[in-house]
């Protein structure tokens, strides 16, 4: 390969104690796609940093990643060089020449027993034991104790959503109960609590549609990675498919010609129209420039923009909105590109346009995924459920009691416990009015801690309730002592033996048509009170019956 690089210069790359070895390199650069510019710059840094450091091909091999840095450390501020830093690094992992070096920690033989537990007795992939212990590494690096781990818990929770918290917690849980079996920790730190996900409770993925201008306008597109970044997030659907093929979408197009010719409701409804502006997948080869087009004939329609060329994968989309939402400054980096979709669907909805139609511009393949348009928001939750927004209110609401009788030792415990739980999807409005409520009782009682005698006369005061409701108080109460125990093991804890035993529920009474008939004629007979609030709805339906 050096001959193609460098057809004239190519014995100098060749000769020397560095030739071999500035050879293999050269070869390893060519076949992944680099082009020929660029493979011939990474060559000829290359052969630059060998022959400043007199590394031969044949010395001190395997290298280190520790020597592999010393080596371009006098250009560690030039980025180019840092390219073919990192270059050299892949083709030397790929030849076995690499050995990387990772900073001694002292939970390192910990971590070496953990990934020989995952691989030997659980068997779990090799993707799986890293995201294990990538987890692992970063909770034994900020928590060592109980306290440090419900900190660690809670900060991660504020970080990641709880749909992606529970295989935090899995991995935690797992990690913690594999020390109590080796008889690493006092204590069982593993009793951790699964993040709660509740159906519809995430807030809509639709974006109002100003937002969303107004992140298209913020893309740069005087450069060609600007003008492909565009047409990804062009929020209507056509395009935003990564790897997406030109034949596939010229056929696509072609079928939505057919189907809404122009000027039709969609082009009338949409501001931002794709088909205008790209009429066929042709003209989305200009997205690319021609020093990284792998092959004319190639059908992929997103390249990338630095070298290797090809086809970009469909995690490098996220990348792209997410350094795009970052760039813009508009509160937009919690959101996904998914919700570029659901807005062009909600701008469509919005005006009128038929659900199917909206399916075919979004590519459904199947009528049940049209149910999902029909939901408040386009949040995905199934009619008859709770709205995304209407959840998501409800749970960060606090419900935060506003009327106490002076600051106790126990407030910061109270709201401590509250903010963990919180962390992990519960709600807890009723077990906070509870603690705050049995919190008051003591400070009525003058006793500053809670105790067997205080609790049971606390318990005497809804008597009158049903058996399940003082059970589900008593727990309250008992999982916050469960909670304190773990830092003032000495504190007071009710004993569960004691607790109002669970009932069934009533069953629900279902009527017959003949008593139903029977509770109207009985409704009929009985005269309109003053304080009825029917008699405001009689007036208002008999001035719209008889208008004057």
């Amino acid at each position: 390969m050096l001959e193609f690089l460098f057809p004239r210069d190519w014995p100098l790359y060749a000769a020397g104690p560095q030739g071999p070895l500035v050879r293999k390199f050269s070869a390893w650069v060519v076949e992944p796609g680099y082009t020929r510019i660029c493979a011939r710059h990474h060559v000829r840094r290359f052969r630059e940093v060998l022959v400043y450091n007199h590394v031969a091909a044949g010395t001190s091999l395997p290298i280190t990643s520790t020597a592999l840095s010393r080596w371009f450390a006098p250009w560690s501020h030039d980025t180019l060089y840092l390219a073919t830093q990192r270059a050299a690094e892949r083709f030397l992992c790929d030849r076995g020449l690499f050995v990387p070096v990772a900073k001694p920690s002292q939970f390192d033989s910990l971590i070496s027993q953990y990934r020989s537990h995952l691989i030997d007795l659980r068997g779990l992939a090799p993707d799986t034991v890293e995201h294990h212990l990538r987890t692992v590494t970063g909770v034994l690096s900020s928590a060592c104790s109980k306290r440090r781990l419900e900190r660690f818990v809670d900060q991660t929770s504020k970080r990641l959503r709880r749909q992606t918290l529970q295989h935090t917690i899995a991995h935690l849980r797992a990690f913690l109960r594999f020390c109590a079996n080796q008889r690493y920790t006092r204590d069982r730190l593993d009793v951790i609590d699964t993040p709660r996900t509740y159906r519809g409770e995430l807030p809509p993925r639709a974006l109002d549609w100003k937002t969303v201008s107004k992140f298209l306008h913020s893309i740069d597109q005087s450069s060609v990675e600007g003008c492909r970044d565009h047409a990804i997030h062009l929020p209507d659907g056509l395009l935003w498919v990564a790897s997406s093929r030109s034949r596939q979408l010229d056929a696509r197009f072609d079928r939505l010609g057919e189907r809404y010719p122009a000027g039709g409701p969609v082009q009338d409804t949409v501001g931002i129209s794709n088909a205008a502006h790209w009429p066929n997948a042709t003209c989305a080869r200009s997205l690319s420039t021609p020093s990284t087009t792998p092959d004319e004939h190639t059908h992929q329609l997103f390249l990338r923009v630095r070298c290797p060329a090809g086809p970009i994968k469909a995690v490098t989309i996220e990348h792209i909105y997410a350094k795009r939402a970052r760039l813009s400054g508009l509160p937009i980096l919690q959101t996904s590109p998914y919700c570029l979709r659901h807005s062009f669907a909600m701008r469509l909805l919005e005006r009128g346009v038929g659900v199917k139609m909206i399916g075919d511009l979004l590519g459904h393949r199947s009528p049940r995924e049209h149910v999902c348009l029909s939901s408040p928001a386009c949040g995905g939750a199934a009619p008859g459920c709770p709205t995304g927004t209407w959840m998501w209110s409800r749970l960060n609401e606090g419900g935060i009691m506003k009327h106490q009788l002076g600051s106790t030792a126990l407030d910061p415990l109270i709201s401590r416990y509250l903010a963990h739980r919180r962390a992990l999807g519960r709600q807890y409005s009723e077990q906070e009015r509870t603690l705050h409520l049995m919190r008051d009782f003591i400070v009525r009682a003058g006793e500053s801690d809670p105790n067997n005698t205080l609790f049971e006369s606390r318990c005497k005061t809804f008597n009158s309730l049903t058996s399940n409701v003082r059970r589900a108080r008593e727990v309250a109460v008992r999982n916050f002592c469960l909670y304190r125990q773990s830092t003032e093991p000495r504190c007071f804890v009710p004993g569960i033996n004691r607790f109002a035993r669970p009932q069934p529920h009533a069953a629900p009474i279902i009527l017959t048509p003949a008593q139903v008939g029977r509770v109207l004629e009985l409704a009929d007979t009985r005269q309109a009170a003053a304080t009825s609030p029917l008699r405001a709805l009689n007036k208002m339906n008999e001035g719209a019956v008889n208008p004057r």
